[in-house]
């Protein structure tokens, strides 16, 4: 039985967590480690899932995937015995776009399903709308635009349920400029243009420099397509101040590299190899392969179109190193989930095991030993479902008392006992 952190030096080592989480990786592991310690001795499921939960987000920051993998699968299986189920859904969310990252869509679809049904269930609505924003970007950068637009659109209604929550108007950001992505792609400018308006109108006053980036980017390549070269140089300019103050722009990875096609298109490689530059960097830096691949994919395109034969094959070859280390990695993430899911089994095995000790005490307590019928218990219990039923209906209801003399020579149990 645990003690769910009730000790005061406890609750400092989780809101240690919490304040440091996404901040200070080294100091978030050392709090998570100290719980986890306590938590063992302590027998506190509770608390035990979510050190590992922590400190597997931290792993995740950290692109450490395999770290990330083991300690998210330990802690599914205790969140669901404790009742965690929006640390559950970040768990699967978080196995998914690691998924998506490392290029394994499969993985990656698997683990956002699993992780909204637990939304649904449970009614986590910030999640849901999350995930179906993540799911809906799955589909539409695969060209599935109808899977994709449809959870789009009901992210979108999610987040028009509460117009006042100002956080909520992230979610609403990315509703628009997901769905007139979606629009846009299919050739549909006068949907798209629909959901440009929308932006401006209602969600430009709570714009931060990132966000503003991520919507530029949209309406560079819509003016673009619309023939509007004066508004695309306008937005083109605004992007190139906004990453010059250097914005954390892996959050807005893929609407760069989609920009930096654009970019391609139209000659502008004096913006191209700025940006292209940023990105390079950065990606190193992270360790994830499939990301490293993306940004070589464009340099390899600007390289041939200027006939930088040399560039050309030196990118070639990287690309093909990478590819190789790729395919070991997706090796990995096979294995990883195969743990996850070997995990979550024995997790359900002993859900079950115990619902049916749970099943046969409640028999037990219901059940006269000696003549297997209901109990006192039981009758009360029945009894008064159906008294309701019939007030409510307005029924008759009759009952009937029998005394039975010498009861006991008629059951065979206490026969076999006087034998």
């Amino acid at each position: 039985m645990g003690v769910h952190g009730s000790n005061d030096v406890v609750n400092a080592w989780k809101q240690e967590v919490l304040n440091s989480r996404g901040k200070d990786a080294e100091h978030t592991l050392k709090c998570c480690l100290d719980i986890e310690r306590y938590a063992k001795e302590h027998k506190d499921a509770a608390l035990l899932g979510f050190a590992y939960f922590y400190s597997g987000e931290t792993y995740y920051l950290l692109n450490d995937v395999e770290h990330m993998f083991h300690n998210i699968a330990q802690a599914i299986h205790l969140l669901g015995q404790t009742g965690q189920w929006e640390l559950i859904a970040r768990s699967y969310n978080l196995m998914a776009i690691s998924s998506v990252n490392k290029g394994n869509v499969s993985a990656a679809m698997d683990y956002y399903l699993t992780g909204l049904n637990y939304c649904r269930k449970y009614g986590i609505t910030k999640m849901e709308i999350s995930i179906m924003q993540n799911l809906g970007n799955l589909y539409m950068e695969n060209g599935v635009y109808h899977e994709a637009q449809s959870y789009f659109e009901k992210a979108h209604s999610y987040c028009k349920s509460n117009p006042d929550v100002k956080e909520n108007y992230v979610g609403l950001m990315a509703s628009y400029v997901n769905l007139a992505r979606c629009y846009m792609l299919q050739g549909m400018l006068d949907k798209t243009h629909v959901y440009i308006e929308k932006l401006d109108a209602e969600c430009a006053s709570y714009y931060e420099d990132i966000d503003i980036l991520y919507v530029d980017c949209l309406k560079a390549r819509y003016y673009h397509l619309t023939h509007n070269y004066v508004r695309r140089d306008a937005q083109i300019q605004e992007i190139v101040e906004i990453i010059n103050k250097n914005v954390q722009i892996m959050e807005v990875f893929d609407d760069l590299c989609d920009f930096c096609g654009l970019m391609l298109e139209i000659g502008r490689d004096d913006v191209l190899w700025m940006i292209v530059e940023k990105l390079d960097r950065i990606v190193k830096n992270s360790g994830v392969i499939n990301l490293q691949r993306r940004v070589i994919s464009i340099k390899i395109k600007g390289y041939r179109k200027n006939q930088d034969n040399a560039g050309y094959l030196q990118a070639a070859g990287l690309y093909y190193e990478l590819s190789e280390i790729m395919e070991r990695e997706n090796k990995d993430m096979i294995v990883n989930m195969l743990y996850v899911r070997s995990s979550l089994e024995r997790a359900n095995e002993s859900r079950r095991e115990m619902e049916a000790v749970n099943v046969k005490l409640l028999k037990q307590s219901e059940t006269d030993q000696m003549t297997g019928l209901a109990n006192r218990y039981r009758l009360n219990a029945y009894s008064e479902k159906v008294l309701d039923y019939c007030y409510e209906h307005r029924l008759p209801l009759a009952m009937e008392i029998l005394d039975i003399d010498f009861f006991k020579q008629y059951n065979p149990v206490f026969d076999s006992f006087k034998k």
